[in-house]
């Protein structure tokens, strides 16, 4: 999660993983936007991946300050499932390999 302070921004590496999937060659990215509010982009992430509103707070804070967040890696289908239900709201995300 990140760790705001005035003149420095520490990100810890958050990476959810589908439950079974062993083979993680691909991912799923989550671009910032200024066109959704944090709530709505939050409220999208959580459909999408399934985690805590503070699990996808911190996500979208990544977004926020760095451009793109991975919010998931997992098999080509999963990925690109989350990709098309982030996309769904007219978020900017790929799924990739």
């Amino acid at each position: 999660m990140p760790t705001l302070s005035p003149n420095k921004i520490t990100i810890t590496k958050l990476i959810l993983r589908r439950p079974g999937d062993d083979a993680s060659e691909w991912r799923t990215t989550l671009f910032n936007c200024e066109c959704h509010t944090f709530d709505e982009v939050i409220a999208q992430i959580c459909k999408a991946i399934g985690c805590s509103s503070q699990t996808a707070s911190s996500l979208a804070n990544i977004a926020h300050h760095t451009g793109q967040v991975k919010v998931c890696d997992g098999s080509r289908e999963y990925c690109e499932t989350v990709c098309d239900i982030l996309g769904s709201i007219g978020l900017r995300a790929s799924a990739t390999d």
